[in-house]
């Protein structure tokens, strides 16, 4: 059986290949110091005894230990040692007193051939660094798989797809939280974030996750599953800990619930609407950890061919970086405009890249926060239950059922 493609979207496709720190650049980092050089020695050439340029080329074997191996490296440095002392030899026009001999073509060579074993030695710190960078990565990204799991394109009602983007380059793991869940009680969805940053961080949002899973397949309401949630955030958080949360839940006939925990409110774009995406009115509440009472609940009908888009603070918050000249340094991403242009209509996954792409063109790489996006789309027909979720809802009956004949007892 072919498996089924998953719906969440990543953000290293979307950045240019010559952007990413510790991807060597072996053409550039041979060719460029090897040129530079022979430029130079043309010059030291051309002018004759009376000036010295070839020493200039010493920085060449820094320039390549910063962008190749250590096998290029040593090589550029071994090709400006060479030009070092072949400069020395067509300078001089004495036989008898050879440029290469005397002690400060001696100087001159020595210095360019430390300054190259230097090079050399510094590019294999930096090598042996960026395979540490990227062991340290790839767990991280493994991490994040576990707390983060990718989401079919399909759960119960509706047609999902999601994007999560560290702010932290190299570093694919933080404090935001997506899940959906095709329940009994219709398809549930959590978007979230937690405060601070780091492994506490991490291990919170582990926790909401985890008892979202549980809690979500009892729990009759969202403002009910709210309160399980927040209980849970109180029993493991510090004083001052927090999550912001966003609960939806989509009914087969297209009724939307919502509940904003500190959190953004949903956008709703596509159908009938047309621009920008328009924001759900939805009662604002403290975030998880800090509710006084169970929160409200605000209900909209989603027709089939809108969709909802819930976002964390890293989209809404992401500017343009200051810089001279520019106008429009500062500014924030007009969101709305950004979702409506995107995922109006077509598929969600193309539209979340391409919702990512423009994000990281405004921001210009540099997010102040983990964004995480998730899009859902009502299909508009009833679903067929899971194997899993039948034996799930005739677990929950019997226990319902044992616990009712136990109160009239």
């Amino acid at each position: 059986m072919q498996r089924a493609r998953h719906s969440t979207t990543r953000a290293r496709s979307t950045r240019p290949r010559w952007h990413h720190p510790g991807r060597d650049n072996h053409l550039v980092g041979v060719v460029l110091p090897v040129l530079v050089t022979i430029i130079v020695l043309g010059f030291d050439v051309l002018e004759g005894p009376q000036s010295q340029y070839i020493g200039l080329v010493a920085a060449m074997p820094l320039l390549a230990s910063a962008l190749t191996g250590p096998l290029r490296t040593g090589f550029v440095g071994l090709v400006v040692t060479v030009s070092a002392v072949l400069a020395g030899f067509l300078q001089e026009t004495d036989a008898d007193t050879l440029a290469a001999t005397t002690h400060a073509q001696y100087v001159r060579v020595g210095f360019i051939a430390l300054v190259s074993l230097v090079a050399v030695r510094v590019s294999v710190h930096r090598i042996r660094r960026l395979r540490e960078v990227r062991r340290l990565s790839a767990v991280a990204d493994a991490a994040q798989q576990a707390i983060l799991r990718p989401l079919p394109p399909v759960v119960g009602t509706v047609t999902c797809a999601s994007t999560y983007v560290s702010a932290t380059y190299q570093a694919q793991i933080g404090g935001d939280l997506i899940e959906v869940l095709d329940t009994r009680f219709g398809t549930r969805a959590l978007v979230g974030d937690v405060r601070g940053k780091g492994m506490d961080a991490v291990r919170l949002a582990g926790l909401v996750l985890g008892s979202f899973r549980e809690q979500a397949w009892t729990a009759p309401d969202l403002a009910t599953l709210a309160g399980a949630l927040d209980s849970a955030v109180r029993r493991a958080a510090g004083p001052e800990d927090f999550v912001t949360a966003a609960l939806v839940e989509v009914h087969e006939e297209g009724t939307v619930d919502v509940v904003s925990c500190g959190h953004p409110a949903p956008f709703l774009t596509g159908g009938s609407l047309i621009g920008p995406a328009a924001l759900i009115e939805v009662e604002p509440e403290p975030p998880l950890g800090l509710l006084e009472s169970l929160p409200t609940t605000a209900t909209f009908d989603l027709d089939d061919n809108q969709r909802l888009v819930l976002v964390t603070d890293g989209l809404l918050e992401a500017r343009r970086p200051k810089r001279w000249l520019d106008a429009r340094s500062g500014e924030f991403l007009p969101a709305a405009t950004v979702l409506g242009r995107h995922l109006a209509r077509g598929d969600l996954r193309h539209g979340l890249r391409e919702v990512v792409a423009e994000v990281q063109r405004w921001s210009r790489g540099r997010l102040g926060d983990d964004m995480a996006v998730l899009a859902l789309e009502h299909r508009g027909r009833i679903r067929t239950p899971s194997a899993r979720q039948q034996d799930e809802e005739q677990v929950f009956d019997v226990e319902h059922q044992d616990r009712s004949d136990r109160h009239i007892a």
